[in-house]
């Protein structure tokens, strides 16, 4: 009886260890730092003025929170605000703020900071960026009580619930400013917010953000986020590789040296929120004809040329990313096929010559002018384009250009033919489409007017009937895959390299870069166990 005693114990303790690991689960705990690389510095922390600075866009979601928040799946839900009501127009909105609300600072945070916030950017002499501001000089707010917002619309917005994840501002920091004086104020750098962090400290160096007490929501796990701030892509890297930072988002080109460091989990995945575009310019020849547009569709291999470019990029298709709820998979856009655009060219006309090179009648050639910046990785996409426009008979000429006098002389006076640059991608509510491809749009670089886009944009703006809007905009991708007004190239790879310590990293659900620092609150490097059901 005795010998069997140690075996006895060590079966109760085994039968303990197993029921302790049947009855308990891991958890995320509270605790420790994260060391992110940034490249840039911020250059306003005030969301009513960062929307064209990247740095800031990526900053902004840790310290501040809007009325409405998108969920992964591109849903309106919650945020400030626990509900809200539209009227049956569909001009009205009124939304209903949670209990108990307050800013980083311990203020209550009330309906006059959200009516401050929004009737600021009615002023003419705000000072942002006139593209951002157009839709909201249409929307009147009224603080009706302390919890109580109502928001009146000159017509019918259906995106406005998303433009509603518009991070508020405290009145009482900026009431006094007016025109300009946005631009010098104490709270461009020492914000006020009700986001999941706030700003402990920022310097030329660094960032320093700790956990806000005072957000409605849950605590973020780590207890303190260190942004640095570099000059160059390339010292970011170094920095992680030499384990100064604990994370970096990286260009295609910098992975190589990182691949095998087993310290470090590079997530990878398609930046939806940017595309690689070939803009044709849909006012002038030879693109102001559609079967040519058509044609350069069909040629063009852009499988071939996103793997050239960026072995992560994914293939785009058409004027929305697979991500959007709207995006059309049923579509037929057009993909690679060169007898097929030979074959449409040779049914309009465009004869091959003794040199391949096609034309109509003597004094007509097939030529285009491929322009891009002098960026190296532009310069290869646009080199690809012309060897696969030359193999079905266009003559064409790459042109790299200076940035400054790209954007001055061919861009803004739209004289160009073809030019190779990045687009940013609705990734949310597809009413940006106007922006981009409408008439009237200040995005449409191609030039492209169709009166049927514009109907259909237009029915998709304005119903809020779920159904009828995802039919105005599959009819319009429809259309744009008939019209080809420019040719969607590839989505470029974003690579997160994050050390391995750091737990719940997952980019699946992300809409854009510019949203990615809003998943660290839900990061942790320590675990606990708790008693399920706790």
């Amino acid at each position: 009886m005795l010998a069997a005693v140690p075996f006895a114990v060590l079966a109760l303790v085994a039968l303990g260890n197993s029921a302790y690991y049947a009855w308990t689960a891991l958890v995320p705990s509270a605790g420790g730092r994260y060391v992110e690389a940034l490249v840039g510095q911020p250059n306003t922390l005030n969301p009513l003025l960062a929307q064209l600075d990247p740095v800031d866009r990526e900053l902004l979601p840790l310290l501040f929170a809007g009325l409405t928040r998108v969920t992964p799946d591109g849903q309106v839900a919650p945020d400030l605000a626990e509900r809200w009501e539209v009227s049956p127009d569909g001009r009205t909105y009124t939304f209903v703020l949670r209990a108990g609300l307050r800013w980083s600072d311990g203020t209550p945070l009330d309906a006059s900071d959200v009516a401050f916030t929004y009737e600021a950017l009615r002023a003419p002499d705000f000072p942002a960026d006139p593209d951002f501001l157009a839709p909201w000089r249409d929307v009147r707010t009224e603080a009706v009580d302390d919890h109580t917002v109502r928001c009146t619309l000159a017509r019918p917005w259906s995106a406005f619930l998303d433009a509603a994840t518009l991070p508020i501002v405290p009145r009482a920091a900026l009431s006094g400013a007016s025109g300009s004086a946005w631009l010098s104020q104490p709270f461009n750098y020492q914000p006020v917010g009700a986001g999941p962090y706030r700003l402990l400290d920022l310097s030329a160096q660094e960032m320093v953000l700790v956990p806000n007490p005072q957000y409605y929501g849950p605590r973020p796990h780590l207890a303190e986020l260190r942004f640095r701030f570099f000059l160059s892509a390339t010292s970011a890297r170094d920095a992680l590789a030499a384990g100064e930072v604990d994370g970096a988002l990286l260009r295609a080109t910098d992975l190589a040296p990182l691949r095998d460091n087993p310290a470090l989990a590079l997530h990878q995945r398609p930046d939806y929120g940017r595309s690689t575009v070939l803009w044709l310019n849909t006012t002038a020849a030879p693109f102001d004809d559609r079967v040519v547009r058509q044609a350069v569709a069909l040629a063009v291999d852009r499988a071939r040329l996103a793997g050239e470019a960026d072995p992560g990029a994914e293939v785009a298709l058409g004027p929305l990313p697979p991500s959007s709820w709207a995006y059309a998979a049923e579509t037929a856009f057009p993909t690679y096929a060169p007898d097929r655009a030979r074959a449409l060219l040779n049914d309009a006309g465009w004869r091959a010559g003794p040199n391949g090179e096609r034309a109509r009648g003597p004094s007509q050639p097939l030529a285009v002018t491929v322009t891009t910046n002098d960026d190296p990785t532009r310069r290869q996409v646009a080199e690809a384009i012309a060897r696969d426009l030359r193999a079905v008979g266009f003559r064409v000429q790459v042109a790299p250009r200076d940035w400054t006098d790209l954007a001055r002389e061919d861009l803004a006076q739209r004289d160009f033919q073809a030019v190779v640059l990045g687009q940013w991608q609705p990734t949310t509510d597809p009413d940006a489409l106007r922006d981009v491809w409408g008439s009237d749009g200040v995005g449409n670089l191609a030039g492209w007017r169709e009166p049927r886009a514009d109907a259909l944009l237009a029915r998709g703006a304005e119903t809020r009937d779920p159904a009828e809007r995802r039919a105005a905009y599959a009819a319009f991708q429809a259309l744009w895959a008939e019209e080809v007004p420019s040719l969607p190239l590839y989505y470029p790879s974003l690579t997160w390299a994050v050390r391995t310590a750091y737990q719940g990293v997952d980019l699946t659900y992300l809409p854009d870069a510019s949203q990615r620092l809003a998943l660290l609150p839900s990061w942790y490097l320590y675990t606990m166990r708790v008693f399920r059901g706790w």
